[in-house]
């Protein structure tokens, strides 16, 4: 399983990006929010979408783009 965090800042038309722990991208830990451990990033997605309700997986971390 890996761990992922939601990036608080959105970006354009508001929309929050998912990134792994492992992610170069991965915003510092004042603009990122722990979602919790996962197998899929499917699971992360679906998670994330509770706390915004715009999400996106980080093109560089995770397969999954759109949810």
């Amino acid at each position: 399983m890996r761990s992922y965090y939601i990036n608080n800042q959105h970006q354009k038309e508001g929309v929050h990006e998912v990134h792994t722990a492992e992610c170069p991208f991965l915003p510092n830990s004042m603009n990122r929010r722990y979602i919790g451990a996962f197998k899929s990033v499917d699971m992360a997605l679906e998670n994330a979408s509770n706390v915004y309700a715009s999400v996106e997986g980080c093109k560089y971390c995770c397969e999954k783009q759109q949810k």
